[in-house]
């Protein structure tokens, strides 16, 4: 009955340029479709959003007895901001942008993960309760080339609640043999869908 009138499309228009207006350093505008609606694909497509991986949540058990961590971990700070922007992707929705940073570090529950001996930071976390998954913890993460399952396993030891929920690109392969082999299952699958913003005079 709304379909083909033309409100999805000016939903999303809206919707950018609020996001353009509350936050002039915006560099890419993303939105997630779920796997079995082939039409939504083609709808964002034609809005000029190109599809750039497939994003898989992963649902399980929270170890009884977690693998002791063998990172350092302590509170993320601002200063670490730096540091973070040149970590791998956030594995859900990625994080190039300062003011991004800055507002997932004040929220809280963030960590920052270093090796012992040459204190590198290598990794970060950042834990939120999952409210649709029970007594279950969403966990979003960064890292350095090859520390990826180190910075998993640093995020179940941190984890307290009896399940826990990760979104990872498919494109991770260690990590999601990784949460496979640990009893995690495939609960839920996305494409994430992004575009350029475009400011006036580009």
């Amino acid at each position: 009955m709304w379909r083909n009138k033309g409100i999805g499309r000016e939903l999303v228009a809206k919707s950018e340029e609020t996001f353009v207006s509350l936050n002039r350093a915006l560099t890419h505008f993303a939105i997630a479709l779920k796997t079995h609606s082939m039409d939504a694909i083609s709808f964002v497509e034609g809005l000029g959003y190109g599809i750039q991986s497939l994003i898989l949540r992963l649902d399980g058990p929270t170890a009884v007895q977690p693998e002791e961590c063998e990172l350092q971990m302590g509170i993320a700070r601002l200063e670490h901001i730096p540091l973070f922007i040149h970590l791998e992707p956030d594995t859900y929705w990625g994080r190039r942008d300062r003011d991004a940073w800055e507002y997932t570090i004040r929220g809280g529950n963030c960590y920052a993960l270093s090796e012992p001996e040459s204190n590198m930071v290598v990794g970060f976390i950042h834990l939120e309760p999952a409210p649709d998954a029970g007594d279950a913890t969403v966990i979003s993460f960064s890292y350095r080339e090859g520390y990826g399952r180190d910075v998993v396993k640093a995020a179940l030891y941190e984890t307290k609640t009896e399940k826990t929920v990760f979104w990872v690109q498919d494109s991770h392969e260690e990590i999601l043999d990784y949460l496979y082999a640990e009893g995690f299952i495939r609960a839920e699958s996305e494409f994430l869908a992004k575009k350029r913003v475009m400011y006036s005079g580009e």
